[in-house]
């Protein structure tokens, strides 16, 4: 990967910070997720989020206090019974955006114990894949199709972002991306159109069936060859640190 890959990659993670505070949202967190009955550990995120967004020279040292009290609380929390695919995907979503201040703009201190809490994402993560596995063959008639899509596509994206994460962080400091033979065959869906979708349109678009899915490994592929996908903010990121670079058309969405 190039300087302005890496660049582009690491831009986009911290922008995620103030989408979340702004919209609710970032490529990988879904707008109606928490809408209702928001989990605490989800508005410790929004607050840690809210002051980041806010922070200067001055009011860095009491945000990264704040930042370390709540991933403690965090860890704590996540020593309890988590049963469903929603709260194991909180978790790993909060512990990532934790994970993506302390990595590109904490000083070094933060960046110690980001890299020691490397080993609980990955467990979480691969918890979340399990439960994510689990949720598909399980139907639940007291939810509709559209919610159980979005946690599906939820989890599918905060898989890869936290692979995708911790490879651009192992790739800045050691000049390896350890990441990418995970990343390889997880599922990717093909339309990222469908993600801003309203309940409404995503119906008409999918009838209720969502994406058709493809691995990393297959959608790079794919659009080296020339397939039109459409693509949204979250495929441009797992684009970026491909072979392509960040300047060119391919990358505007269709």
């Amino acid at each position: 990967m190039s300087k302005n890959q890496i660049d582009f990659c690491i831009g986009q993670f911290s922008a995620c910070v103030v989408q979340l505070v702004q919209q609710r949202c970032s490529p990988f967190i879904h707008p109606c997720s928490y809408e209702n009955d928001p989990p605490e550990v989800y508005l410790d995120l929004l607050g840690v989020c809210a002051m980041y967004s806010q922070r200067s020279p001055s009011n860095s040292g009491i945000i990264f206090n704040m930042l370390d009290n709540k991933i403690s609380k965090l860890l704590s929390s996540s020593k309890l019974s988590l049963p469903f695919l929603k709260d194991q995907l909180v978790l790993v979503q909060t512990l990532l955006i934790y994970q993506i201040i302390r990595l590109f703009d904490g000083d070094v201190r933060q960046r110690a114990y980001a890299e020691r809490h490397f080993a609980i994402l990955e467990e979480w993560t691969q918890r979340l894949q399990i439960a994510c596995v689990e949720y598909e063959s399980d139907q639940d008639p007291s939810q509709t199709q559209y919610y159980r899509w979005i946690l599906i596509e939820s989890a599918r994206r905060t898989s890869l972002m936290s692979l995708m994460v911790h490879g651009i962080y192992c790739l800045l400091r050691d000049g390896v991306c350890t990441t990418v033979p995970k990343m390889a065959f997880l599922p990717m869906s093909m339309n990222g159109a469908l993600w801003n979708m309203s309940e409404e349109d995503w119906w008409l678009k999918t009838h209720g069936r969502g994406s058709d899915l493809l691995t990393y490994q297959e959608f790079v592929v794919g659009w080296s060859d020339g397939t039109p996908y459409e693509i949204d903010a979250f495929e441009t990121i797992m684009l970026a640190a491909c072979k392509h670079k960040i300047t060119d058309n391919s990358f505007k969405a269709s």
